[in-house]
């Protein structure tokens, strides 16, 4: 309702799914290309206005140990993508190749698996942040990466 009353229309339409839940999704900071994440397994890159799909990478196909993408956060400089499932996945935006894995050492409430519900780079992009589900934050410094908490 809010982006209704800015843009004085509503312009909502649908560019694209995921096979089953899309979980969360992040803009670029140019506002030129979203990016989503799935339980899929699968990460895509729309171009923006036109939604066109830009890129689709099979994360299953990429590192099959991962159990389904739960949150995606794009770097300051458009340049990282950073993705949380049980761990944290570093990806090259432009090649969409998997540059670094973030191994999570959440706390565990019980015996359920725990997810990175929310991942996000700092505002300079020199840090990246990861909460789990399970009340858990992790830092790492990404200059060079290396874990602070």
């Amino acid at each position: 309702y809010a982006l209704n009353s800015l843009v004085g229309e509503d312009k909502q339409r649908l560019i694209g799914s995921h096979e089953g839940p899309a979980n969360q999704i992040a803009s670029f900071p140019a506002g030129d290309r979203i990016v989503t994440v799935g339980a899929d397994k699968i990460m895509k890159i729309w171009a923006m206005p036109d939604g066109r799909l830009q890129r689709e990478i099979d994360v299953d196909a990429v590192d099959s140990s991962v159990e389904g993408l739960y949150s995606v956060a794009v770097s300051p400089d458009g340049k990282w993508l950073a993705t949380g499932s049980d761990e944290v996945l570093l990806w090259n935006a432009e090649s969409g190749d998997l540059m670094l894995t973030l191994h999570v050492d959440m706390l565990h409430v019980d015996t359920d698996p725990v997810f990175v519900g929310s991942v996000v780079f700092s505002g300079d992009g020199k840090r990246i942040f990861a909460k789990s589900d399970a009340l858990s934050v992790q830092v790492w410094d990404s200059t060079p990466i290396r874990r602070l908490f």
